[in-house]
């Protein structure tokens, strides 16, 4: 991914420790953010090939508009990242489990939360098969 970034303001933070599990990349992100000063954190994968700029622009003014804690999108019956952490968030993503995804914290912020619809936003691609499948 990095050569698509050359050219933004994207930064790129390294985690050495991801066999270890989405958790620690999570915590690599977040402690990197709030190193430079960010107020609130947005979370996605980079294999959901469905997810545009629109659908984060969206994400970012639902958070903005005041009233919540975040904001996240639903799909597949879930709610689920993409999702934008405020402030008062942050402490709990850097608390994950090496294993844990942020899911569990937007299950619990439910009623707090800003949420998107964003069909489409369910389709990853994790295998050679999913590449396969979507060409």
């Amino acid at each position: 991914m990095a050569p698509e970034l050359v050219g933004t303001r994207a930064e790129i933070v390294e985690n050495a420790a991801w066999e270890c599990g989405i958790g620690t990349s999570i915590r690599a992100g977040v402690l990197a953010a709030e190193e430079r000063g960010a107020t609130a954190v947005l979370v996605m994968l980079c294999d959901q090939p469905f997810v545009d700029a629109a659908l984060l622009g969206s994400l970012v003014s639902s958070f903005e508009a005041g009233g919540v804690l975040g904001a996240a999108c639903r799909y597949a019956g879930t709610v689920g990242v993409p999702a934008l952490f405020g402030r008062s968030l942050l402490p709990s993503l850097r608390a994950l489990g090496d294993h844990e995804g942020a899911r569990k914290i937007l299950a619990r912020v439910a009623g707090e939360i800003a949420v998107i619809d964003a069909p489409g936003a369910e389709i990853d691609v994790d295998t050679e098969d999913d590449v396969t499948r979507l060409t």
